[in-house]
């Protein structure tokens, strides 16, 4: 059984070398990914990722984990095509895009807040979760997996 670092680190060599994603900066590929061979895709499981296009993979450890984002939905069927568990890993593909930084900012991102008085204590930042890179709940600020709001005391 591999780490879900080695498996995404796996995975990530065979989309580099079958031009599924840009290549890294020189030298980078030794630092960032674990010293593992390419995992194996069907061709049919290539072609639903090249249509769909890669955006990031993403590793989970503790959960033996590999999260593979892509710009456009995978549907049913071709979640059929692609491989969802290797290594003793469980591999799943959620929509989702990460913006790059730098540039111009074309809008405003943020969430609500609530500025709330607590007696004794003084004021309390409200809020809701984190924006996650993909259309699912993330943690709240205080690390909250509920998606309940948390709380930040302010002196």
């Amino acid at each position: 059984m591999a780490s879900a670092f080695e498996v995404a680190s796996s995975f990530t060599r065979w989309a580099l070398g079958n031009n599924l994603v840009p290549p890294l900066p020189a030298g980078m590929e030794g630092e960032y990914l674990a010293n593992v061979t390419p995992v194996q895709v069907s061709p049919e499981g290539e072609d639903v990722l090249r249509t769909r296009s890669i955006s990031s993979v993403v590793f989970n450890d503790p959960e033996s984990k590999v999260f593979v984002y892509t710009e456009k939905r995978v549907t049913q069927k071709e979640l059929e095509r692609l491989p969802q568990l290797i290594a003793g890993c469980d591999v799943v593909y959620p929509h989702g895009t990460l913006d790059d930084l730098g540039g111009d900012i074309q809008n405003a991102q943020g969430s609500g807040f609530t500025m709330l008085n607590v007696p004794n204590i003084g004021q309390a930042y409200c809020c809701g979760s984190s924006v996650s890179p993909g259309n699912e709940a993330s943690a709240g600020t205080m690390g909250h997996s509920s998606g309940a709001a948390t709380a930040q005391y302010l002196a």
